[in-house]
């Protein structure tokens, strides 16, 4: 579990068509401020049962211009969508 104001961060291969889950643990706040995949891919907020499509890559690339806060709720999902495996990452910093 990491402190308020620690840095949050992960790098992991996800199958094509899959996705990357950025999600708090319950009762904290994260504020994501990059996003990466070495592939296609599509970047959703998501609450569990519904998604909303805010951006995807047609190639390799970052989602570095946005700030996301998300938590165990309201959180983001990457779907790798390059027809390949792709390595996906994000880092960001825990608020509350």
């Amino acid at each position: 579990m990491a402190d308020i104001n620690d840095i949050v961060q992960s790098f992991e291969g996800v199958a094509n068509s899959g996705f990357m889950t950025i999600q708090a643990t319950a009762g904290q706040t994260l504020m994501i401020v990059n996003i990466g995949s070495s592939g296609s891919s599509e970047l959703y907020k998501y609450n569990g049962t519904d998604q909303i499509l805010l951006d995807s890559l047609s190639e390799s690339g970052t989602f570095a211009s946005f700030k996301f806060f998300i938590n165990d709720v309201n959180y983001l999902r990457l779907k790798n969508t390059s027809g390949a495996s792709a390595n996906m990452t994000f880092d960001g910093v825990r608020i509350t």
